[in-house]
């Protein structure tokens, strides 16, 4: 009786600790951004503990100047985190050639 209510034991609690697992990776999924967007440090992999953090992350458009950029923003606070506008390539060029030297 002690072998079966210890495997019945450890069934339960693995069975709790995938289940809370998979509702923190869902959570991160569903904030409307890529999976390649979670990549917190930037080292080209979304690791696991990347993309629970994300499920303390929102995403936003907002505007500088010209260009509309994508900010990630804290839901705590509504802080940004960081902000990702498209790179115009020719005037990222011009600009580096006008650059002192």
């Amino acid at each position: 009786m002690g072998l079966k209510r210890l495997r019945l034991s450890t069934l339960i609690v693995s069975i709790a600790l995938v289940g809370s697992g998979a509702i923190l990776l869902s959570t991160g999924l569903r904030h409307g951004y890529a999976w390649s967007d979670m990549d917190w440090n930037l080292d080209g992999v979304t690791s696991a503990s990347e993309l629970i953090a994300a499920s303390d992350i929102g995403v936003r458009w907002t505007e500088y100047g010209d260009l509309r950029c994508k900010e990630y923003f804290s839901l705590k606070d509504g802080l940004p985190l960081r902000t990702i506008c498209p790179v115009d390539e020719a005037a990222a060029l011009q600009d580096k050639a006008q650059a002192p030297r």
